[in-house]
């Protein structure tokens, strides 16, 4: 008799979408409707337990929560990077939107930009363009939030991260997305101080 094999699917069946705010820095959620996991997770049953509990809270909107499952899934060894990847993304959203109004919001950015920073070097603008622009955008949105410290260099950062995400992001084949990221790109310019905008201006974009 055949070994038998176990290949679960992940269904999601509620979806959030909002639009975007006009001043708004908005974040870029993966869409993982229906997840095939790969042969090689199913020995990973403690991982896939982490995950899909964490993206349970993530979706209920329960972000602390969310995070420690994630953060116990990435301890984890032996994952595939694809699957690594897209939970660093997942914290770093959750540690992002965790942030909003908290005092220790620049402790929870900066884990939050280190997650974004380990999906970037698994994923390329070569091979997973989509995937890497996402996440350009995502820090991006990361140091644009950062706080009073370091404001100017944050923000231009940002900017760096919010243009690199264009070059992706077309307007004609990502229309949405471009939409977004022109306006994080726009908020970031409107938030520098004037000194530095007239130098953008002389100098010319992203040029620092």
């Amino acid at each position: 008799m055949a070994e038998s094999k176990f290949h679960p699917r992940i269904t999601i069946v509620s979806e959030l979408k909002r639009p975007v705010i006009a001043g708004e820095y908005a974040l870029a959620v993966q869409d993982i409707s229906q997840i095939n996991l790969p042969t090689e997770l199913i020995s990973q049953p403690i991982f896939l337990a982490h995950f899909c509990l964490g993206y349970s809270q993530f979706d209920m909107g329960r972000h602390r929560q969310a995070i420690e499952h994630f953060r116990s899934a990435l301890a984890l060894q032996g994952i595939p990077e694809s699957e690594l990847a897209g939970t660093h993304s997942f914290t770093g959203i959750a540690l992002g939107l965790l942030s909003q109004g908290q005092k220790e919001a620049p402790e929870y950015l900066t884990e939050s930009i280190h997650h974004f920073e380990a999906v970037l070097a698994i994923y390329s603008e070569k091979l997973t363009p989509q995937d890497w622009a996402m996440t350009q955008n995502n820090l991006g949105v990361d140091y644009g939030k950062l706080p009073a410290r370091d404001r100017v260099t944050n923000l231009r950062k940002a900017i760096d991260c919010f243009e690199a995400a264009l070059r992706v992001q077309t307007e004609t084949a990502f229309p949405h997305d471009w939409a977004m990221t022109q306006n994080n790109l726009g908020n970031a310019y409107s938030d520098l101080p004037r000194s530095e905008e007239r130098r953008v201006g002389k100098e010319g974009r992203s040029r620092w």
